[in-house]
């Protein structure tokens, strides 16, 4: 899935004719790329699965988050077996006891809809915007952030500005999605 859809784009650049829907659509899955490729992952509901060393914890923290359900949980401490956890929350898994050894864990995770996430949705049509902007469509010019048309001055976005081809002013909405940080009480 993308992190917006044709129709919300096209309203939110104001353009209303179909004549771009083709452009248009490449530039949003281009901007969802982009944003994959900075988040390490998508954010989409997925299934995972994955294998924990546990060594006397009561907790597991799986890297995609946020879960929504946990299918299966098999503790190995001399042969693989059942074993119930409390709860999850984000992408911690919480067990009544302290545990050693290895989990085997199939959960899903993740978004299942934009309205979960309509902070990156908003951040993907600003991008979307801006790389439309500097389309030969638009009549703009490419990577320009400012320009002065008397003694002809232009400023272009520096490497920094454009890391992962993700803006600065972006970074920080998707900083909230990159990893889940744990709150442990």
């Amino acid at each position: 899935m993308q992190y917006t859809t044709l129709s919300t784009l096209k309203e939110y650049l104001g353009i209303t004719a179909n004549t771009f829907d083709t452009p248009l659509t490449n530039i949003i899955k281009r901007c969802t790329q982009q944003f994959d490729k900075y988040l390490g992952r998508n954010l989409w509901l997925e299934d995972y699965t994955g294998y924990f060393v546990v060594d006397g914890d009561n907790i597991v923290i799986v890297s995609n988050g946020p879960i929504v359900e946990i299918n299966v949980v098999k503790y190995n401490n001399a042969s693989w077996s059942d074993v119930a956890y409390t709860r999850f929350d984000g992408n911690i898994i919480y067990f009544p006891e302290e545990l050693d050894g290895t989990l085997y864990i199939e959960y899903g995770a993740g978004y299942e809809t934009l309205a979960e996430i309509s902070d990156v949705e908003q951040a993907c049509l600003e991008v979307c915007k801006d790389i439309w902007d500097n389309t030969p469509a638009s009549g703009n010019e490419a990577n320009i952030k400012s320009k002065q048309i008397e003694t002809l001055s232009k400023t272009y976005f520096s490497k920094d500005e454009m890391a992962g081809g993700v803006g600065v002013s972006f970074r920080e909405t998707l900083n909230n999605y990159r990893t889940f940080v744990p709150i442990i009480v």
